[in-house]
């Protein structure tokens, strides 16, 4: 249950140094089956502390880092990983917590310091899917956001007068009780990126900054002014807004018939029309990114490569954007003998994004338990698949932090690089020269070869998509290494169709390869406005003896529409995948050439290929065939 605090910070004292870290306000004490009063990690400490005030500092650090490393053990963090962050506290001075939480190691994901932190405090841990569930219209209509601070309000129930407020630490209860007087709290513990992904998507109101940006752009008479600044802002702040919404693209397309340009984002890998924008104004726009190319002129035949600038005053309004992402603009001419018709897209990179616990990534035990057991291998090639957007990298990445840092080296080749992690040796391959002798293909070449000297274990490479590079990444995983890749195709079984067309030694591959795990996004029906869908189509569909357990026609439903959703009807996104394990029978199948379907019917249980764990969720309730039917076919 949510552990109610009032204003206990009073009553403790100040603490100096590292200890600080966890001292800040003790929660009430749990009780156990037997009605005996046990104290939390942390107020176990801090009695020590109220009884003991005339310790050190460094006698408080100590205390506060041995309370840490308790809690560290129990969340099954090695010793060796303590160890190492101990010994950096010596050199640095820095606390324990700051160190397990640094992503010069990484040793600790964003949310088991989450669920340390909850633990040790006594409170209850929200995971990441708390954003499907936010109040946030309810909220808003009580209480006024400030800035983001590191806490953001989840819950509000005004006849009871209480508000829920997601803190990453008790650290910060001090600063955020003073924003929400009037309430009693409920405080609750999430990782720092999911109270930032909250407070970005449903309290920064970025889409209402870009429109009274937008309407002073609209105000400006062109004839006398350039408008240079407000279209830079304007820009900028509808890239904040894509960034802040979670989009990986932004197009600005014309209308055929001159009238204006919508603005179009993709989220999850569904496309939405943002805003509609006077023709005037997108050609301002799309004039702008021409001039910052170079050979604008050659837009008529093929596209264009474009590229953001920035000035110092967007430097200063725009630091979280600007210093975080990283931009790929192209600009194409789709319309012929039509001098303008051009649309600008952008792809947008987060170079400071973590990647997902694999414990949440929302697979089934048997695909986790399995693709745990292929990381504990030393050699062999387990591929990634899906299209743009569907989560691949994440994955791969999540699946990758398995793997212990320090006893195992890991080496990663990517483009671009899509996670900073601090133990990892990772290389971003050069584009392509203006020559053939400088192709991209010639630079990821030079870079495996250079990487095999530096002695991994483990290997990445971000993407194959030609003969030549994955062949290279076989011959890594045929020769002591374990290896894994990214590859766009449908499902499992298609990916082998894909690399027979690269005319590879087949027998080599099946030899090697572990696993190929296909995966998609589908969205979660909203929770506030999903409606019963009773359609004999929905019912067809679910009528197989492994839904039974399911009570089918109390959960499915269909999209509605709502404010909470923001009238899209659905809210939130789920994993669904499909493991194709590579047993000696399907090795065999694989080497005599047999047919990708043929493979996908002996590999995969048609109760857990990806339309299968789609229609399950269905019949909970969480999607709806609609969305099921988007993202997966019917065999």
């Amino acid at each position: 249950m949510p552990i109610e605090i009032k204003n206990h910070t009073k009553n403790i004292p100040e603490v100096t140094g590292g200890a600080k870290d966890k001292l800040m306000v003790s929660a009430p004490n749990k009780v156990d089956v037997v009605g005996n009063v046990q104290a939390t990690p942390a107020e176990k400490l801090t009695n020590q502390l109220v009884t003991q005030p005339n310790q050190s500092s460094d006698e408080l650090d100590k205390m506060a880092r041995i309370s840490l490393e308790d809690g560290l053990r129990k969340f099954g963090i090695k010793e060796s990983h303590i160890k190492a962050a101990l010994q950096r506290v010596r050199v640095t001075r820095e606390s324990l917590s700051e160190v397990m939480r640094s992503s010069d190691y990484g040793f600790v994901n964003p949310e088991t310091i989450a669920k340390i932190n909850a633990y040790m405090e006594g409170m209850e841990y929200l995971d990441p899917t708390i954003i499907e569930r936010v109040n946030n219209i309810e909220i808003s209509k009580w209480v006024q956001i400030p800035d983001f601070e590191g806490f953001v309000p989840v819950d509000i129930n005004k006849e009871a007068n209480t508000i829920t407020v997601a803190v990453s630490e008790r650290l910060l209860i001090n600063k955020a009780q003073d924003h929400f007087e009037g309430y009693r709290i409920i405080w609750q513990i999430a990782s720092n990126k999911t109270i930032q992904s909250i407070y970005r998507q449903f309290f920064a109101n970025t889409a209402q900054k870009f429109d009274a940006i937008h309407e002073e752009l609209i105000q400006i008479d062109f004839a006398k002014d350039s408008g240079a600044e407000a279209l830079n802002r304007t820009i900028n702040s509808l890239i904040r807004h894509a960034c802040y919404m979670g989009a990986s693209d932004i197009m600005i397309h014309p209308m055929r018939t001159n009238t204006g340009g919508v603005i179009l984002l993709k989220v999850g890998g569904v496309g939405e029309l943002f805003r509609f924008i006077s023709w005037e104004i997108y050609a301002k726009i799309v004039n702008k990114f021409k001039l910052d190319a170079a050979h604008s002129d050659s837009l008529k035949t093929t596209p264009l490569e474009g590229k953001l600038e920035f000035t110092e005053r967007d430097r200063k309004e725009f630091p979280e954007i600007i210093d975080r992402y990283a931009f790929r603009v192209q600009l194409t001419s789709y319309a012929e003998n039509k001098d303008g018709f051009i649309s600008v897209e952008m792809r947008i990179l987060d170079q400071q994004s973590e990647a997902s616990d694999f414990e949440q990534l929302g697979m089934d035990p048997t695909t986790s338990e399995q693709l745990t057991e292929f990381s504990q291998t030393s050699h062999g090639l387990l591929i990634v698949c899906g299209p743009t957007g569907s989560g691949k990298t994440s994955t791969l990445y999540a699946w990758l932090n398995l793997i212990d840092p320090i006893e195992r080296w890991v080496q990663s080749i990517e483009n671009p690089v899509e996670y900073s992690k601090g133990l990892w040796m990772q290389y971003q391959i050069p584009k392509a020269g203006s020559n053939a002798n400088t192709s991209e293909v010639d630079g990821a070449k030079r870079i495996f070869k250079s990487l095999l000297r530096n002695a991994p274990d483990v290997i990445l490479a971000g993407e194959v998509r030609d003969a030549e590079i994955t062949e290279i990444v076989i011959d890594l995983a045929n020769t002591g290494h374990l290896a894994a890749t990214t590859m766009h195709t449908n499902d499992a079984a298609l990916a082998i169709g894909r690399l027979k067309n690269f005319k590879l030694d087949m027998s080599t591959l099946a030899s090697i390869l572990l696993g190929i795990f296909a995966q998609r996004l589908v969205q979660v029906l909203c929770i506030k406005c999903k409606i019963p869908d009773e359609s004999n189509r929905t019912a067809d569909e679910l009528n197989h003896l492994w839904l039974d357990k399911y009570d089918k026609k109390a959960f499915t439903r269909n999209p509605s529409g709502c404010p909470h959703c923001d009238y899209r009807g659905y809210r939130g996104r789920r994993m669904i995948c499909e493991l194709l394990v590579v047993t000696p029978e399907i090795r065999g199948m694989i080497e005599s050439g047999a047919a990708p379907s043929a493979i996908a019917r002996k590999g995969i249980r048609s109760d857990s290929n990806l339309r299968a764990n789609a229609l399950k969720l269905v019949a909970q309730g969480i999607t709806s065939m609609e969305e099921v039917s988007r993202v997966t076919r019917k065999e």
